[in-house]
C-alpha cells in the first residue's frame, strides 16, 4: 500500500459528520430522593431527552416532544428531582411529569425564561430562577402550577 498525500483536513475519515451528529451525550445525572432511581438528560441528534431508570427497570424515556433546558446565562439548572417527579425546564416554561408514567403538565406559563428549578421538602413548591428582559430572580410556585409565580427576590 503506497502513502497518499493530502493537504491538512482533505484525508478520508473514518469519522463523518453524520456520525458525529448521532452521538450520545450524557448530561446532568441525579438520584431521586429514595436513592436508587436515576433521572439523567441524553443529548440525542440536537434533542435533550430525560431519561429515568428505576431499580430492575431498563431505563425508559420521560420526555420525546420538549427539548429539556433552562434558558438562562450559560444553561444548566434544566431539572430537579423528588419523591417520584421531576420538574424541568423547557421552552421558558416549567414542567412536571410523574416518573412512574403520564405526560409532562405546565406549571408556569411562557413569560421570559426559567431555569434552576428546586422542589420543596414537602414537595408542595417549585423555587426557580425566572429571567425577564435581562433582570434574573428567584419566583415560587405552587408545585401543580395553579396560581402565578411569586417574585421572591
Amino acid at each position: 500500500m503506497s502513502k497518499k498525500i493530502a493537504p491538512f483536513g482533505l484525508w478520508p475519515s473514518p469519522i463523518s459528520p453524520e456520525l458525529l451528529g448521532m452521538r450520545l451525550r450524557l448530561e446532568d445525572v441525579q438520584f431521586d430522593s429514595d436513592g436508587q432511581t436515576l433521572v439523567w438528560i441524553e443529548g440525542r441528534s440536537g434533542q435533550r431527552v430525560l431519561v429515568v431508570r428505576k431499580p430492575g427497570d431498563a431505563p425508559r424515556d420521560l420526555t420525546d416532544t420538549l427539548k429539556v433546558i433552562g434558558g438562562i446565562g450559560y444553561g444548566g439548572g434544566d431539572f430537579t428531582v423528588r419523591n417520584g417527579v421531576v420538574v424541568f425546564a423547557s421552552g421558558g416554561r416549567l414542567y412536571r411529569q410523574s416518573l412512574d408514567s403520564g405526560r409532562a403538565r405546565t406549571i408556569t406559563t411562557q413569560f421570559g425564561d426559567a431555569a434552576s428549578p428546586a422542589i420543596s421538602p414537602d414537595s408542595s413548591k417549585i423555587l426557580f430562577i425566572h429571567s425577564y428582559e435581562r433582570r434574573d430572580c428567584l419566583a415560587l410556585v405552587d408545585a401543580e402550577g395553579a396560581r402565578w409565580p411569586v417574585q421572591l427576590a
